[in-house]
């Protein structure tokens, strides 16, 4: 099992960055990803775990403090 965690830091999903960042962790085949601090959809949602609103502040333009997507194995 490979696992990769990610602080985007409120990164735009459509940025050159978030690009970047979405091919370093791509690269890495992991079966799962967690991203932290996310402003948007950044890889598939159809396993993704999001944070629940109450964690000190409203949910402010789709913004996540924690993103957990389980990756399919094979």
């Amino acid at each position: 099992m490979n696992c990769v965690t990610w602080n985007l830091a409120w990164c735009d999903p459509h940025s050159p960055k978030a690009a970047e960042i979405e091919a370093r962790i791509s690269a890495l085949n992991p079966s799962v990803i967690c991203i932290t601090e996310s402003a948007g959809a950044y890889f598939p949602l159809d396993n993704t775990i999001l944070s629940d609103a109450d964690y000190g502040y409203a949910v402010v333009n789709n913004r996540h403090k924690v993103n957990l997507e389980p990756r399919r194995l094979g």
